[in-house]
């Protein structure tokens, strides 16, 4: 499920408010865990080929790391 469109900026009361409505969630006492990806596309990947020689990350990384935290906990929401 998306949320927001890249580019927004939100608190973590926003995120736990956006949450809540766009999945019914009810209750005052939440059991989240919010799990949060900073990606960089940009200039990370000149960074690691220049510096480092290595190549960056694919999305099968993000993916398998998203699977990992769901194995683990019974309710998440990714935040990229």
């Amino acid at each position: 499920m998306t949320i927001c469109k890249t580019g927004n900026v939100f608190r973590l009361h926003d995120v736990v408010k956006l949450f809540k409505n766009s999945t019914g969630f009810s209750g005052s006492n939440l059991d989240i865990t919010f799990i949060s990806i900073h990606v960089r596309r940009t200039d990370y990947s000149v960074y690691l080929r220049e510096f480092f020689g290595m190549k960056y990350v694919s999305s099968k990384y993000f993916k398998k790391a998203m699977d990992f935290y769901r194995s683990k906990f019974k309710v998440i929401a990714v935040i990229l």
